[in-house]
């Protein structure tokens, strides 16, 4: 029977939670651009391992958009 111990596993990986932070913007036509290139979109495949590309989308969607921060300065 096949057995994995739990520190062979490879180091869980951690994301800022901030757009700037991740080293987005969003552009004048609400498109997410790098910072670093702003002719480059979001990078949806940061490596081969889907964990990673998981955890860093995950951080991503916590990211409030433009819109979804109007909203929530409007008081109720």
């Amino acid at each position: 029977m096949f057995c994995r111990n739990w520190c062979g596993l490879p180091r869980e990986v951690h994301f800022p939670s901030g757009l700037k932070e991740l080293g987005y913007f969003v552009n004048a036509e609400d498109e997410v651009r790098s910072i670093a290139n702003p002719d480059y979109y979001f990078n949806y495949f940061l490596s081969k391992n889907s964990r990673v590309n998981h955890r860093q989308r995950v951080q991503f969607d916590g990211v409030p958009t433009p819109g979804e921060r109007e909203h929530m300065r409007k008081p109720s």
